[in-house]
């Protein structure tokens, strides 16, 4: 044994652990350059490798899958997924949810056309016992993932266009030799601090998927994100003060006739009957509609009584201690490209930055640039 070695072997292999995995944390490069340097390297990196993981093509995925069939073996804590056109095309829609009777995660293993959302949900299967962080951007052409699988240390869940709750939860379905009949009526995800949601399909509303929510995260959760907000949601606002426990926001008119002096509207609010009552950060992006002629003045309307009661909401948040509420208002032709900003904030929280959880419109500003600077396509 090479005199070197005899010296390393003489720190417990835990710190060794900790080292590589803070190695690591530039994207893998100096982790993978430590592996590579000696024979004690890469036999302590076993522990910390694909600790973080991305896929965007279906190939990936299925080579991954055949490497890695024993849930013990297979530790990822942050995961992303964005499918990628050309996949979409060929895609397989898991349209039967009803062969996870027989056994999902089995099925699914040893399928040898993995394909696209069947690859995908087989590593959620896979890395859902340790997974700390999760990415999911989701496009219409293809079938969204279904989020059915029990997360127990999952934190951050940041999803594109993905219908979140909407599956039902399959009550004889076992996964990696846990019962989700047992979980049906726990969430899904009983550590989820953060959650951002993203939605650029009109098709979809926040108020429907925050409806949702107690399926999904537990009264642990303190930071929502809502990105893409438009004026089609009247009553996002409502929504989110039962959340929160704050009085629902008034109209402007409605507000000047309201009993009551400026002094006691603006002393301190005590948040009560909250459906979440850890929830203290709140940031909502909101979209400028279109305005021409072909809008009107309807949606001109709408759009200033929507934003009128989130500013409200904002200032009430103010009122209260330890809340903070923050409103971002982006124009129709600055709309962030979700595809590359997700995959920005992923690996910059990995990197314990703040990602998508701004405190100002300065800050958003740094990240997508001036508001009044049209950008390019959304996907």
């Amino acid at each position: 044994m090479h005199p070197t070695t005899r010296h390393l072997e003489r720190l417990p292999p835990e710190i060794w652990h900790d080292i590589l995995s803070y190695a690591c944390t530039d994207g893998g490069a100096t982790g993978r350059a430590l592996a590579l340097t000696s024979r004690f390297f890469h036999e302590q990196s076993h522990e910390c490798r694909l600790h973080s993981v991305q896929f965007r093509t279906i190939t990936r995925s299925a080579i991954f899958l055949r490497s890695h069939r024993d849930p013990r073996e297979c530790k990822i804590r942050n995961f992303f997924y964005k499918p990628h056109l050309s996949d979409i095309e060929r895609h397989i829609a898991l349209e039967d949810l009803t062969i996870a009777r027989q056994g999902l995660f089995q099925s699914l293993l040893h399928n040898q056309d993995i394909r696209d959302g069947r690859g995908t949900a087989a590593v959620l299967a896979l890395a859902a016992r340790h997974l700390r962080t999760l990415s999911i951007a989701y496009h219409k052409l293809s079938t969204p993932i279904p989020l059915f699988q029990h997360f127990p240390k999952l934190q951050e869940l940041s999803v594109w266009n993905h219908p979140l709750a909407e599956h039902p939860v399959l009550d004889s379905l076992l996964l990696g030799g846990e019962s989700i009949e047992a979980n049906v009526h726990r969430p899904l995800c009983p550590s989820l601090k953060r959650l951002h949601v993203i939605l650029t399909d009109s098709d979809m509303s926040f108020q429907t998927i925050l409806r949702r929510l107690p399926d999904l995260a537990s009264t642990s959760l303190t930071h929502l994100r809502l990105s893409g907000v438009t004026y089609t949601e009247d009553a996002l606002s409502d929504v989110l003060a039962a959340m929160l426990g704050v009085p629902a926001p008034l109209p402007l008119r409605e507000r000047i006739r309201a009993p009551g002096d400026a002094a006691s509207r603006a002393g301190p609010v005590v948040p009560d009957g909250a459906t979440f009552p850890n929830l203290r950060f709140l940031v909502i992006s909101a979209v400028q509609p279109r305005f021409d002629e072909e809008a009107g003045p309807e949606v001109a309307r709408k759009w200033t009584g929507m934003l009128g009661l989130l500013r409200e909401l904002e200032r009430t948040c103010k009122r209260v201690r330890g809340m903070r509420m923050v409103v971002l208002e982006r124009s129709w032709m600055r709309k962030p490209v979700w595809g590359v900003r997700m995959q920005r904030d992923w690996e910059d929280r990995m990197l314990g930055g703040p990602g998508c959880w701004v405190v100002s419109e300065a800050e958003e500003s740094k990240i997508e640039g001036p508001v009044d600077s049209p950008k390019g396509v959304e996907w």
